[in-house]
């Protein structure tokens, strides 16, 4: 599963591209915890929109983020030191807003998942970024 979607960002050149590169991981993503959490198929069907609206979310978030800090990196030496301190207050304002944003749908999670699922449920998107960090790697090592 992993394997066919990092390899298809390689060729997500342009915006549409992206999106649907994102749409097709969100999926993944979801896909891969349900089976990770061995959800059963009430459990899957209620967890899965409710999982990936946070998803969306917080995408949001990291969106906003790295649009600050390409901005910073465009700007180079002329940032100033009163942008840096904003950049920096920006990016902790960021995963506050994160943490707000998970603690808003735990409640929601708490009525789908078992509380060993629900315990579960931050590693198993650990493993998931993890491999999916590591299938790039693989990827960008292959063509250097």
């Amino acid at each position: 599963m992993l394997a066919i979607t990092a390899t298809s960002i390689a060729g997500a050149t342009d915006k549409g591209q992206r999106a649907k590169w994102f749409e097709e991981m969100r999926r993944y993503k979801s896909e891969y915890i349900a089976e990770r959490l061995k959800l059963d198929d009430k459990q899957k069907a209620e967890f899965t929109p409710v999982y990936e609206q946070m998803d969306i979310e917080i995408g949001r978030l990291n969106h906003e983020m790295r649009q600050l800090e390409r901005n910073i990196r465009k700007n180079g030496e002329s940032v100033t030191e009163t942008e840096y301190e904003k950049a920096a207050e920006a990016q902790f304002e960021m995963r506050a807003k994160e943490a707000s944003i998970e603690r808003t749908y735990f409640p929601k999670f708490k009525k789908i998942l078992t509380p060993q699922q629900l315990y579960e449920l931050k590693n198993a998107e650990r493993d998931f970024n993890r491999n999916l960090m590591d299938k790039h790697r693989r990827i960008r090592g292959n063509k250097h």
